[in-house]
């Protein structure tokens, strides 16, 4: 069975707070015979409008057998109260008692302000992060920001209650790989986050993500990571038998970042356009003069991340470095865009991050065959190591969406079951053509070999360990 694409939305409850999973039509239209007509967003598009726009209306009612003594109503939730004098505050005092009035907890909230460039990095303060004109702007989008700071908290809380339910017997979410000689387990575990809950139950709150152009069936296996949750404190203590100790974040871990020498930059001066490198280490030399592919390579997608990176203008001169964003939310929160606009492009562009595990080569003429990365020995006795390729512009075409259609397509086994890592791909950089340039870009093409059964089991174990992204090294 192919994975479905359903038309989701965002909703809003009569007191303006956003509902902590993006719900189907089905499940809008139950919330809407309830007698409400609230504000939902469509998942993929910036604007808010009542459901009865959408042509979600209220059917009538089946008559009860028999009348029934209704339970009395429940007692209204208290309304959220603003300080009365708020138009005579400072925006950064405004925001501050905004964030008190509201519940907004101040460090998730900072900890977003600083990744979307509202507050400065070094503060630990709302009072100290913000000037009054960041202040100022993040007030004039209230509603967008603060619903994205409510999806990372509940996400946050989720985590949270998921990594005290794991068992002894379970490597905690986000913990260092298991040992390559676990077995691949069929048991079957929690949903992606978009899984629609019905409305009227508390629905477990889904990961600060929100992918537009994909919906994944919704029984989708943890190996399938098209959507992965991020992480809190990882509990490593248990996973080690005390070996190793303390309270970890994301921070503290480092996935090595793989990339190819182009432009000018130093690395290019360092190694030659066309070198392929790891962690700044040289994987594979450039290609002899006149060669316009490298030697390809055997890798299997362990975990995916979808992003959102800033459209800037080429300018080999500038020092600004591209912002990246996780939703479509916090895009709009910047006022920015997705799509093309006639002749104006978007200010924003789809990108991604894909972990790999890469095969050592085989053959002894391989340049990257005496490379010391490949450190991880799989059941079939073959060697394998780690890296993160960011896809972006023409690699985002040749390399993630090759791996999303994959992923609703051959690597869909029936019932939501899609193994990301079941697989082996073969990568390869090449010159193509972009706009008046040629680029080197990353390409991918599945094959019909499956990947090892340590190396599937590995996949699983590490997408939750490379969730939020925090500790992949930039480019």
């Amino acid at each position: 069975m192919k994975a479905s694409i359903e038309t989701k939305y965002w909703v809003q409850d009569e007191q303006g707070n956003l509902g902590a999973a993006a719900i189907t039509e089905a499940d809008l239209q139950a919330l809407v015979n309830q007698g409400t007509d609230p504000r939902v967003n469509k998942v993929g598009e910036p604007d808010w409008k009542a459901a009865s726009t959408h042509g979600i209306l209220p059917t009538a009612p089946v008559e009860a057998a028999e009348a029934v003594t209704p339970p009395p109503p429940d007692a209204p939730p208290p309304a959220d109260t603003e300080p009365d004098n708020l138009e005579f505050l400072a925006p950064v005092d405004e925001l501050e008692a905004k964030l008190i009035a509201h519940g907004i907890d101040s460090v998730a909230f900072l900890a977003w302000a600083k990744e979307a460039t509202f507050a400065k990095k070094s503060c630990k303060k709302i009072s100290t992060a913000f000037d009054d004109a960041n202040a100022r702007k993040v007030l004039d989008k209230w509603d967008s920001c603060v619903a994205v700071v409510k999806q990372r908290m509940a996400a946050q809380k989720k985590t949270a209650e998921d990594t005290a339910a794991q068992g002894p017997g379970k490597l905690p979410e986000g913990a260092l790989p298991s040992d390559p000689e676990s077995e691949v387990k069929d048991d079957p575990v929690a949903p992606p986050a978009d899984t629609p809950v019905a409305p009227p139950v508390d629905p477990a709150p889904p990961p600060a993500v929100v992918e537009a152009e994909i919906v994944v069936a919704e029984t989708a296996q943890a190996d399938a990571p098209i959507v992965v949750q991020p992480t809190q404190a990882i509990g490593l203590a248990e996973a080690s038998g005390g070996q190793i100790t303390g309270d970890f974040v994301d921070e503290d871990f480092r996935m090595p970042s793989m990339k190819i020498a182009q432009g000018n930059t130093p690395v290019v001066t360092e190694h030659g356009v066309g070198a392929v490198l790891v962690s700044g280490s040289l994987l594979m030399g450039p290609p002899a003069h006149g060669e316009k592919a490298q030697k390809p390579l055997t890798v299997v997608p362990a975990a995916f991340r979808k992003n959102f990176t800033e459209n800037l203008p080429y300018d080999p001169d500038s020092t600004e470095v591209a912002r990246t964003l996780d939703t479509i939310q916090e895009v709009d929160a910047l006022g920015g865009t997705i799509r093309w606009n006639g002749d104006t492009p978007p200010s924003w562009i789809s990108t991604a991050r894909v972990l790999f595990f890469i095969k050592k080569p085989t053959d002894e003429t391989h340049p990257a065959y005496n490379n010391p990365m490949f450190t991880q020995e799989a059941d079939d006795g073959s060697l394998w190591g780690l890296a993160v390729v960011w896809c972006r512009k023409t690699s985002y075409a040749s390399c993630a969406k090759e791996i999303l259609t994959a992923a609703r397509g051959v690597l869909n086994f029936g019932s939501g079951d899609i193994r990301l890592s079941s697989k082996q791909w073969t990568l390869t950089y090449s010159l193509v053509p972009a706009g008046k340039f040629q680029v080197w870009t990353p390409k991918i093409v599945l094959t019909n070999t499956d990947a090892p059964k340590s190396i599937q089991a590995e996949g699983r174990n590490l997408a939750n360990a490379f969730a939020s992204g925090t500790g992949v090294e930039t480019e």
